[in-house]
């Protein structure tokens, strides 16, 4: 009886640490976020790519005193020629080029190039391409060319084909604005 008593004892005290080893009492408050000093600036990274697409794009180039006559089958043209030394027969080939004027006779509006304009008279701007300059070429739809031009103001964009979204944008049908907040070009 002795051993039962004894074996009935341990297990009430085994049976007792258990439960007082299961109990939890209240949470306490929680403690401070650490506090230490501020870590070193990093090194400043590299400088990134121009644009959003790598494009290319001049001043306005100012056409007072640079236009050049020519004559062809009784028609009268001028032209004014752009340096464009980044226009690669690559962009020729794979890249988009976008021509703006800005002119005082059009209330200083940009247009692309090609661009009628229907006044007091009628006159076309128009461009070729060439690796390494951009022409510009003024017709008066007059007899002759009684028109002959007096200034204007000209820019040229280059987007080169290897770039994301590339040759399937139709930027040619974007309004200058767009495309001067697409590229981020200063005016």
């Amino acid at each position: 009886m002795k051993k039962v008593k004894f074996s009935l004892a341990c297990m009430l005290l085994v049976s007792f640490m258990s439960g007082l080893s299961g109990c939890e009492g209240p949470a306490g408050p929680a403690g401070a976020d650490g506090v230490g000093t501020q870590g070193p600036k990093g090194d400043k990274g590299d400088k990134g790519d121009t644009g959003a697409a790598n494009v290319i794009y001049s001043d306005w180039k100012d056409a007072s005193g640079g236009w050049v006559m020519s004559e062809l089958d009784g028609v009268r043209k001028y032209s004014f020629t752009i340096a464009a030394p980044a226009l690669t027969t690559e962009i020729l080939d794979k890249g988009t080029v976008l021509v703006y004027a800005r002119l005082s006779g059009d209330n200083n509006q940009v247009r692309q190039l090609p661009y009628h304009f229907v006044g007091g008279t009628q006159v076309l701007y128009d461009l070729s391409l060439l690796s390494g300059s951009v022409k510009v070429w003024y017709t008066s739809i007059e007899p002759k060319g009684v028109l002959i031009p007096t200034g204007g103001q000209f820019r040229y964009v280059l987007i080169p084909g290897g770039q994301a979204a590339g040759r399937s944008v139709a930027y040619a049908a974007l309004p200058y604005g767009e495309i001067r907040a697409m590229f981020n070009l200063p005016d």
